[in-house]
């Protein structure tokens, strides 16, 4: 038997970040993963505007049934605008809105099919806007990512451990001599026996012996 080994699969994180790259967004090819965890304070230097696919947490899952669950896996975008020296920024609010909607037309409802588990459809969990620093303004998007995941029955890794008793249910005998009348033992009584051929010329005796001798003095005797 060949061991068992857990699926190794691709990442969620690495096909989102494709699939926005693939849309054609207002983020162009500025979208990148980032898995470190970057202080409040954090301000890229990159091309403006850019998507940083930012993986968040995976909240406690719920079951659907006895083999099956969900596991919601909340993904939050984090964008830089500039907002080209406007008063107050207030030209970065075009674009925060249009990444918004753009990121909900290439996400929500989107199911991803080549992983090694099952989704049900995106939700959208929502925007805040972190922050202004002059003349960039700090936007964060939030997808929650409905993996629902079968989980097998029951598994053994490494040695198993087998049970080499054998249990028997009946117990067949075929006889081959016409001439055969050796009788037959009772057999203990969780199975059952079968005597077939030979052709015996009387019925066979089934002599069972009793379950335990019995009791001294039993029956009257001295």
């Amino acid at each position: 038997m060949n061991a068992i080994v857990p699926p190794r699969i691709e990442s969620l994180f690495n096909v989102v970040t494709r699939r926005i790259r693939a849309a054609g967004t207002i983020f162009e090819e500025r979208v990148k993963l980032d898995l470190r965890q970057q202080p409040e304070d954090h301000w890229s230097w990159m091309l403006k505007p850019y998507l940083l696919v930012n993986p968040l947490q995976t909240r406690p899952s719920r079951n659907i049934d006895d083999d099956s669950m969900i596991n919601p896996r909340i993904i939050q975008f984090v964008a830089q605008f500039d907002g080209r020296d406007s008063e107050a920024e207030h030209l970065a609010a075009v674009d925060i809105e249009t990444a918004e909607k753009q990121l909900i037309w290439v996400l929500a409802n989107w199911q991803p099919k080549k992983l090694r588990f099952g989704y049900r459809p995106t939700t959208y969990a929502g925007m805040t806007i972190e922050g202004t620093r002059e003349p960039n303004v700090k936007v964060t998007y939030r997808f929650v990512f409905n993996e629902q995941i079968v989980v097998p029955d029951d598994l053994t890794f490494g040695e198993e451990e087998t049970d080499d008793s054998v249990e028997i249910g009946e117990l067949r005998i075929h006889v081959n001599d016409p001439c055969w009348q050796q009788p037959v033992v009772c057999p203990p009584p969780d199975y059952s026996v079968r005597v077939s051929g030979g052709g015996s010329p009387t019925p066979l005796e089934v002599r069972c012996e009793p379950v335990c001798p019995p009791m001294l003095n039993e029956g009257g005797q001295s």
